[in-house]
């Protein structure tokens, strides 16, 4: 029965990353979806890859080749865990067919083992976009040893599981706690927010603090020794061969998985079956007033949003770089001046640099590409209803929207005061393209969501970030990014109009992309949302 719910469980995580059912001869079929995975496993090899060649180039002339793989290791380990907190929390202890599995003649035991596993999975997937690139990178600089390169794979293996147990302890603790919470999708909300905010400041603040790094490498590693030996002994390990150093650290990554394993099982069942009460709310309104269909759509669609942390944090992830990215380019404006002055004139390509930016990061605002998946199997109550379909799609673009737009406005007045030469117009277009890309991407990821929708989804995080939909959203999301990249990079290089010129060709061609995208909806989109019911019930 274990390994039946294993391959459930791997089936469903597969599966996920397609359509189902008569859909999968439609679409992109499998052939686009893994040359879309493919695109975006590049993307982020090539970003670890990165900070990898950076940071071998720094520690290894300087012989800390551990220092090397202890912050690797730290990196893959807060990937981890922070990818698969709320997944723990809400697989293992929140999902909903719990109930219905303990009601079969199935071992508790094999429900949570079978759950540990798929989430493991996920961990090991995490770590390889890490452990990959630096295991090149390093071999490409100076080469393992026999024995640190089998230290290093074995602690590819052994680190996700360090995490992995710290996961479900937390997710656990998260699931007892905000279960007794009046504000508990809030607190979730903040808490995995700060979660990501900290481990991308990690990531992209460490390259300033390098070379101090290098000059105290003998105080960080007694240091380290002293209150991260894990870290410590695996760079050790991977650098060295050191085996007294792989086996301390072994054992650092297999005793609290077996701990926390053994605590979990025995309160398995009393975990996932006590009930705990929801605060009681008295009616103190006034009288009730009518409202517009519309209106009453776009209420519930909203609501749905901020109710919900993983909708939150799986679909607005961009509107959190846009932020952190405002407030750290007024922060570092100086090196970004020294990086874009060898193009020559600073104030030509700055304020463009800031507005294609912004694209990228808008792209990765997937909020309404998953709200069709989002309606699952009660998808024939919203269509029983006695409304307009066009209704019901302009309330699916509401909440992109309405929570979009406030960030990226902010996040470009707040670019404003960074930039000291750009024109009027320029500054203008600073705030008006972030906009239009804002209302393209939230009418894209309608458009493309109900040609793949998800609707056999466990959990929201499944309907929100799994499946063609959110993929081809961010994907098609990037390439007009990319579009008009190159169009500004052509210009500069070739002077064929004013730069202000292309911004404003850029706005043009965002605008008419999402005004043809709205048409669509509001014709074709109307009855392909009619056929939904008769497809996918």
């Amino acid at each position: 029965m274990l390994m039946t719910l294993i391959k459930l469980r791997l089936r469903q995580m597969l599966s996920s990353l397609s359509s189902r059912g008569k859909r999968s001869q439609k679409g992109i079929g499998e052939a686009g979806m893994i040359i879309l995975f493919f695109f975006a496993g590049i993307s982020f090899l090539f970003l670890f890859g990165t900070m990898a060649f950076a940071m071998g180039i720094g520690f290894i002339p300087a012989n800390l080749e551990w220092m090397y793989f202890g912050i690797m290791s730290i990196m893959m380990f807060m990937l981890c865990f922070i990818g698969t907190i709320f997944m723990a929390k809400q697989q293992m202890f929140e999902a909903k067919d719990n109930q219905t599995l303990l009601s079969m003649p199935i071992k508790p035991r094999d429900i949570l083992l079978s759950r540990i596993i798929s989430i493991g999975a996920t961990n090991y997937f995490l770590a390889l976009l890490i452990g990959l690139p630096f295991g090149i990178v390093y071999i490409i600089l100076e080469g393992f040893s026999f024995a640190g390169a089998v230290f290093f794979i074995l602690g590819l293996i052994l680190i996700p599981l360090l995490a992995l147990s710290l996961s479900m302890l937390f997710g656990w603790i998260l699931a007892v706690v905000s279960g007794r919470m009046k504000y508990k999708n809030a607190v979730n909300l903040i808490i995995s927010s700060a979660f990501l905010m900290a481990y991308f400041y990690f990531c992209f603040s460490w390259q300033n603090r390098l070379e101090g790094l290098v000059e105290r490498g003998a105080e960080v590693a007694d240091t380290l020794s002293k209150y991260l030996p894990p870290v410590y002994h695996f760079g050790k390990a991977a650098a060295e061969g050191n085996v007294l150093s792989f086996l301390i650290f072994a054992a650092f990554c297999v005793i609290p998985f077996i701990v926390a394993v053994i605590i979990i099982s025995k309160n398995f069942i009393k975990i996932i079956t006590t009930e705990r009460g929801n605060t009681k709310v008295e009616y103190k309104g006034g009288e009730m007033k009518a409202s517009s269909e519309f209106k009453a759509l776009a209420s519930i669609e909203l609501k749905r949003l901020t109710s919900s942390p993983s909708y939150m944090l799986n679909g607005g992830t961009g509107l959190l770089f846009i932020l952190m990215a405002a407030f750290f380019f007024l922060l570092r404006k100086g090196q970004m001046e020294e990086a874009l002055a060898e193009f020559g004139s600073i104030g030509k390509y700055i304020g463009p640099t800031m507005i294609v930016g912004m694209l990228y990061m808008c792209s990765m605002n997937i909020i309404s590409a998953g709200t069709i998946s989002m309606e699952g199997k009660t998808l024939w109550q919203l269509k029983s209803l006695p409304i307009d379909p066009k209704s019901v799609l302009l309330s699916k673009l509401y909440p992109h929207i309405v929570v979009s737009l406030p960030i990226v406005v902010l996040a470009c007045i707040l670019l404003q005061f960074g930039i000291d030469d750009m024109s009027i117009l320029g500054r203008i277009l600073l705030i008006l393209i972030p906009i239009a890309a804002t209302f393209f991407n939230a009418v894209l990821g309608v458009r493309i969501n109900l040609s793949h929708p998800k609707f056999d989804w466990i959990n929201e995080a499944q309907a929100i970030k799994q499946g063609a939909s959110p993929m081809l959203t961010m994907v098609l999301g990037m390439a007009m990014a990319l579009i008009s990249m190159f169009m500004l990079i052509l210009n500069g290089i070739f002077s064929l109009l004013p730069m202000d010129a292309v911004l404003v060709v850029i706005l043009v061609i965002y605008a008419l992309a999402t005004i043809i995208l709205y048409r669509w909806l509001m014709t074709k989109g109307v009855l392909k949302f009619d056929r939904l019911q008769n497809d996918y019930s």
